[in-house]
């Protein structure tokens, strides 16, 4: 029964038997080959939770490359509107919340809301990826009880219809419809031991699109997958495609020294913010956040991917590098207020999730004083800052100028 482990259309094959366990994802035992590959994602995740994590160079613009550690992948999925679909303003939320339950379907026995009674927890899919604890004996972070997810999906901010016209926004504005026919895109970004899970999940978005998503539930095919790692160059990689129902595993890369060359003599840095973005400073949410602050945000989440989901430790300065981070100003802000919220099936209330949208340009004293920086901000740029980053908040552009 090995389903998954086929080459031609896993997604569609899985998908339509009605005899699969509802447990098949939680780690299938060595005769039961349900899934080729998620046994070994799954161990390997453990033993990167498990072994002492392994430390990278300290240095950030200088000497080796102190992110090398920290991998991803970008998956683009371009599906086929069937019949119709609706969403919402935050389509974000719409997508998180129909991918996690259609992932708990597949993976989990246990009813919605148990996983910390569950002995599975620190071995299942949809807890790894939904609800991310700190593992077994860590040293870090112990007082918590949720740590960053390795993933963020990015919804479709300018629908395509048929024709190739843009519709309305599907993020933070009055939402979009999409016809039949319409090509549906958005974007998938895996982190570390995530990575190796590309197929259950791409499996659970396929089931989402046949079961419905939305306020309609309304319905999708997905026709093509593909794949860029940081710093690739050329074409993507074609990672599934419908019409031949190959499969292969996405290109992932380290977010080390890729940053433009042309960034080695800048010492002024320009961050759009192209999707509500919430940096918190001393408790609150920050309308235009300080250069430390966008740093300080940064630090705390790459720091934490890298530790709880590829096992290495980032031994930085920290202290050093956010108070050396005050002495880059702001030298224009263009930003505006996006307000917006979603309901919460699981607080039973609509959750504020406004942020921060527009332009804001931070000029250092010299280039050396901007050069510890580049990397850090080129990293940010494909995992976003500060909080609901799952639901494609925070997600920048950098540019720079000498």
């Amino acid at each position: 029964m090995a389903i998954l482990g086929s080459r031609k259309n896993f997604l569609c094959e899985l998908s339509l038997r009605s005899d699969r366990p509802r447990n098949y994802l939680r780690r299938p035992k060595a005769s039961e080959a349900f899934m080729t590959g998620t046994t070994a994602a799954i161990e390997g995740g453990k033993a990167a939770s498990a072994e002492a994590k392994q430390p990278v160079s300290s240095s950030l613009g200088d000497g080796e490359p102190s992110l090398a550690g920290l991998t991803c992948a970008r998956l683009k999925v371009t599906a086929r509107i069937v019949g119709g679909l609706r969403l919402g303003p935050f389509a974000g939320a719409e997508l998180r919340g129909g991918l996690g339950h259609a992932l708990k379907r597949l993976a989990c026995t246990w009813p919605v809301g148990e996983c910390p009674r569950c002995s599975q927890r620190h071995d299942c899919l949809y807890t790894q990826l939904f609800e991310s604890t700190p593992p077994p004996m860590t040293t870090r972070l112990r007082g918590v009880d949720q740590i960053p997810r390795p993933y963020v999906l990015v919804p479709p901010a300018d629908p395509l219809g048929a024709d190739g016209r843009e519709q309305m926004g599907g993020l933070g504005g009055q939402g979009a419809r999409y016809r039949h026919g319409d090509v549906f895109q958005f974007h998938l970004l895996l982190i570390g031991r995530a990575v190796g899970w590309a197929k259950p999940v791409l499996t659970a978005l396929a089931a989402l699109g046949r079961n419905g998503l939305g306020p309609g539930g309304g319905r999708y095919v997905i026709e093509r997958v593909s794949s860029r790692a940081p710093g690739m160059a050329g074409e993507a990689q074609t990672v599934y495609a419908r019409d031949t129902g190959e499969w292969c595993d996405p290109a992932a890369g380290p977010l080390g020294r890729w940053a433009p060359e042309h960034w080695s003599g800048a010492r002024r840095v320009q961050v759009r913010f192209c999707t509500p973005t919430r940096v918190y400073s001393e408790g609150c949410v920050t309308r235009s956040p300080a250069f430390s602050e966008l740093v300080r945000a940064l630090l705390r989440r790459v720091s934490s991917l890298a530790y709880f989901h590829c096992g290495r430790a980032l031994e930085l300065d920290f202290a050093r590098l956010v108070s050396e981070a005050r002495g880059v100003r702001m030298r224009m802000v263009q930003t505006w207020w996006q307000r917006q919220s979603r309901y919460s099936k699981r607080q039973g209330q609509h959750v504020d999730m406004s942020g921060l949208l527009g332009r804001i340009e931070y000029e250092a004293e010299s280039v050396e004083a901007l050069a510890p920086y580049r990397d850090l901000l080129a990293a940010g740029s494909w995992l976003h800052v500060g909080k609901g980053t799952v639901m494609g908040l925070g997600k920048y552009e950098v540019s720079m100028a000498s």
